[in-house]
């Protein structure tokens, strides 16, 4: 059985989005879990603003449209952060919602810097 002409069907936005967004967890999750006694973290606005932050620059980097998505979807992408981490009590939830909102509004959650961006790219093609 061939399946070559798979590869030529593309998937629709909302779909690429689903599947971006779920390697957007992962991503995150593996990356928490490199952090030595990462489960003492659970209650502590540093690491909700590096979540925030990772999801703020992959959600941008993967093209993920806001448009195509619901209204609080970066703040569902961090709920499944905190459940794949199985930190899943009402106060875990409760504690994640309202960081991430002061965070917000105190202008803390943001992108990489185009020009960081930028020497980031050329300093890895001059390593190569």
């Amino acid at each position: 059985m061939e399946a070559n002409s798979i590869d030529f069907i593309t998937p629709t936005p909302t779909l690429h989005s689903f599947l971006v967004t779920n390697k957007i967890v992962e991503i995150i999750v593996n990356r928490i879990k490199e952090i030595p006694n990462h489960h003492q973290l659970r209650l502590s606005l540093d690491m909700v603003l590096f979540i925030c932050n990772m999801i703020e620059n992959l959600v941008y980097e993967n093209d993920v449209k806001a448009k195509d998505q619901d209204k609080n979807f970066k703040r569902e992408i961090a709920l499944n952060v905190y459940k794949f981490l199985e930190w899943t009590k009402d106060d875990d939830k409760q504690f994640l919602f309202n960081s991430i909102q002061f965070l917000w509004s105190s202008g803390r959650i943001k992108k990489i810097s185009f020009c960081k961006r930028l020497w980031s790219k050329v300093r890895r093609f001059l390593v190569k």
